[in-house]
């Protein structure tokens, strides 16, 4: 069955997984027994719309979130507290919204909206988030601290996605143009800046280490830096394009894209839950979590 994972159980000899098997001339036949289990990969997903519907896939499961009562402001991301019992969503006017055992611990006052959000990251205990915006502004509420912004940088490009390290004391900033830059005890690892990829950059992501990230572009590029890896990425000229953004399974061994049309696109030890593809109408899907 397509998005399960099979894992060995038994050999009809009683034998372990790996041991010898004598093979008489007349020949022998053995079978060999799986289960469908889990995975570090194999959780679950939310792809949030831009008016602010959330869905939520799991295994066998999949639920939904009503979309907010306004068509305006634009939904640009979402964040998922960390027992994944409820999430936060963001607005492109700085606003958010919560969901389940998420506390909202504020939302971007008026004279700090220098330039659109474009990003929100929560922190490591869940008692707080970072909004980022395109001109490179940070701005924190609840238990994150202030780690710093590129805002007084020389940032050649927008900037379009925010990551956490795993400790909660540092983030990267991502550029549309691949620049990375780092706060806290975030590190370089690389960026794409100058390179020949497919569209323009859309997401960056933490490898669960702390010591590498992901970028992934509108064509459906994926570059990893630093421990990151790389399980693939979009063919060319795919329909799935232009992707919008990257979300990382929890073991870092594998990656979710999700295409503007709600489409996800599972690769290394990521499972396909199911998506929203052909389901939205006129709406864009703009954030995975």
């Amino acid at each position: 069955r397509f998005g399960n994972h099979w894992t060995f159980a038994t050999w009809t000899d009683g034998g372990a997984k790996d041991h010898t098997i004598n093979v008489p001339a007349a020949g022998r036949t053995l079978g060999v027994d799986y289960t469908d289990a889990p995975v570090p990969g194999d959780y679950d997903y939310r792809v949030t719309l831009d008016n602010g519907r959330t869905d939520r896939f799991a295994r066998g499961s999949h639920t939904t979130v009503a979309a907010s009562s306004s068509s305006a402001p634009v939904v640009v991301d979402t964040a998922s507290t960390p027992s994944r019992g409820g999430f936060w969503r963001l607005t492109n006017a700085g606003k958010i919204a919560t969901r389940g055992d998420a506390q909202r611990f504020g939302s971007l006052a008026a004279a700090d909206r220098t330039a659109a959000a474009v990003g929100i990251e929560a922190t490591a205990t869940g008692n707080g988030y970072w909004i980022a915006l395109a001109d490179g502004s940070v701005h924190a509420f609840g238990d994150a601290g202030d780690l710093g912004d590129a805002s007084t940088l020389s940032v050649r490009a927008p900037i379009v996605g925010i990551a956490r390290t795993p400790t909660g004391g540092g983030f990267w900033l991502a550029d549309a143009e691949g620049g990375v830059y780092p706060f806290g005890d975030a590190r370089w690892r690389g960026s794409l800046r100058g390179s020949a990829v497919r569209g323009s950059i859309v997401a960056i992501a933490a490898a669960p280490t702390g010591a590498g990230y992901w970028l992934a572009t509108s064509g459906g590029d994926v570059a990893a830096f630093g421990t990151a890896d790389a399980f693939g990425e979009l063919p060319a000229g795919s329909s799935a394009q232009p992707i919008v953004d990257l979300l990382p399974t929890p073991s870092g061994d594998g990656y979710w894209l999700l295409g503007r049309a709600g489409g996800v696109y599972h690769y290394g030890d990521a499972r396909w839950f199911g998506s929203l593809t052909g389901t939205i109408g006129g709406r864009r899907a703009t954030a995975f979590s």
